[in-house]
């Protein structure tokens, strides 16, 4: 009976020893599959770390490229400026020598019309002097025939 009993524990225990077994086994299996998927994973991550890396070098060689056309962008922005500068104070230079010239202008006027004036003055007093020497002309001739008459007759 003994023997039974010792042999029935055998059984009972070498039973749990192969559902242990097996239970083990089901879970290398598994963490075996979980491996395998992790390494998929992780494949898949490397993947997409090497893309990011390149990803990062064409940002990067962008970047460069942007700070290259920012410098020279202010480059010609300050060009501008200055030309900016330059061309106001040519302006301003412009319209005080125009503001100078419309002085002369002013005063060349104020002079002609003071020349003009006289002018129209001189030609008033001419036509009168010629008025009267016409007159005095005619006058004289008058006298003359006159004279030239009385002496014939």
């Amino acid at each position: 009976m003994e023997y039974t009993k010792l042999e029935q524990l055998s059984e009972a225990e070498k039973y749990e020893l192969n559902v242990q077994l097996t239970t083990a086994k089901n879970t290398i299996a598994q963490l075996e599959g979980n491996i395998l998927s992790l390494e998929c994973d992780i494949d898949e991550l490397k993947k997409q770390v090497e893309v990011a890396v390149e990803e990062k070098k064409v940002l990067r060689a962008e970047i460069v490229t942007l700070n290259e056309d920012i410098d020279s962008k202010a480059l010609q922005i300050q060009a501008e400026k200055d030309k900016n500068l330059e061309l106001g104070s040519e302006l301003l230079t412009l319209v005080n020598r125009r503001d100078l010239l419309q002085a002369e202008v002013d005063n060349f006027n104020a002079k002609y019309n003071a020349v003009s004036d006289a002018l129209n003055e001189k030609t008033i007093l001419a036509e009168e002097v010629e008025r009267k020497l016409v007159k005095a002309l005619q006058d004289g001739r008058e006298k003359v025939s006159f004279f030239v008459v009385w002496c014939v007759v």
